[in-house]
């Protein structure tokens, strides 16, 4: 299955996102990735490279199209990932406004979503997981 993995930049941990893999449950055989620097993005690309899955990238095109360009990427995503019967796996931090637009164009686009909450730990704060 072609499966979009995602997520909120400030989320480092790779065991995380690995967590949110198995959680799904899906059998991934493609992987998206919208290339993020850091985060679920870079993990998905090394758990994919490590396991010898396709990996597909859709970097944003910040040059060219500006300030719009990760939602349209996003777009890009979810509709290259629905031509295959996608799914999409979200690693969201509750806040990122990035991956809640990959979750509504994961719904619009009728994929398979698989979303995995996590709240990072704050100084002194209990932690929500």
């Amino acid at each position: 299955m072609t499966v979009i993995i995602c997520g909120s930049r400030g989320i480092t941990s790779q065991d995380v996102t690995l967590r949110a893999i198995k959680a799904s449950g899906f059998d991934i055989t493609e992987i998206i990735s919208g290339n993020a620097p850091q985060g679920p993005d870079q993990h998905a690309k090394s758990y994919g490279r490590l396991r010898g899955i396709k990996v597909i990238l859709f970097p944003a095109r910040w040059n060219s199209e500006g300030k719009q360009a990760g939602v349209l990427r996003n777009i890009r995503m979810a509709e290259y990932a629905a031509s295959k019967g996608g799914a999409c796996i979200a690693v969201w931090d509750g806040f990122s406004r990035g991956t809640q637009h990959m979750i509504e164009q994961a719904r619009q686009h009728g994929l398979k979503l698989h979303i995995h909450n996590y709240r990072r730990r704050k100084f002194n704060a209990p932690t929500q997981e």
